[in-house]
């Protein structure tokens, strides 16, 4: 099981959401006409609860059409997308790979395709990008680790047969 069974690597990545400057008051559009003409509407902020953006950019993420762009691009379907448990604004990922420019990659392919959708979902409904919910990048995908557990896992279990087997 040790020497046949190919490893698998995580490299994580995680990226906070940035909500936008709130619209220009009356004061400042009687300063400045030109801001009465920027739409300055976005309906996502329309949500009281961050964790619902953060799930809707994650549900994009997970629609077959993008799931297959990022298997053909070489993200693999291991790959993990989740709101982090500290902050609802703090989207994790989780690259998978059998090596660890694999992991990587994957890791960047999948925070790419992320952002993408934000962006994406906000431009169709005609939001000024200056209005738009934006994605910080908190920590990069650059190392990958080797997990060990789906080794292991698989080893004691030919162990338990074997002894099984033994038994019998």
């Amino acid at each position: 099981v040790v020497a046949v069974k190919a490893p698998v690597y995580q490299a994580p990545d995680s990226f906070a959401l940035v909500y936008p400057p709130a619209p220009p008051t009356a004061a400042q559009i009687a300063a400045d006409p030109s801001l009465a003409k920027i739409n300055s509407s976005n309906p996502l902020l329309g949500y009281s609860d961050p964790s619902a953006i953060t799930q809707i950019m994650i549900g994009l993420v997970g629609t077959s059409s993008s799931q297959q762009a990022l298997l053909k691009a070489g993200a693999g379907n291991q790959y993990q997308i989740a709101p982090s448990p500290a902050s609802s604004v703090i989207v994790d990922v989780t690259g998978v790979g059998t090596t660890a420019p694999a992991a990587i990659l994957s890791a960047n392919l999948v925070t790419r395709a992320a952002k993408n959708a934000l962006y994406q979902v906000q431009a169709s409904q005609g939001v000024n990008p200056k209005y738009m919910i934006t994605a910080y990048q908190i920590t990069t995908a650059n190392q990958a680790a080797q997990k060990l557990s789906g080794k292991l896992r698989d080893l004691v279990a030919v162990l338990g047969l074997g002894v099984l087997l033994l038994f019998i």
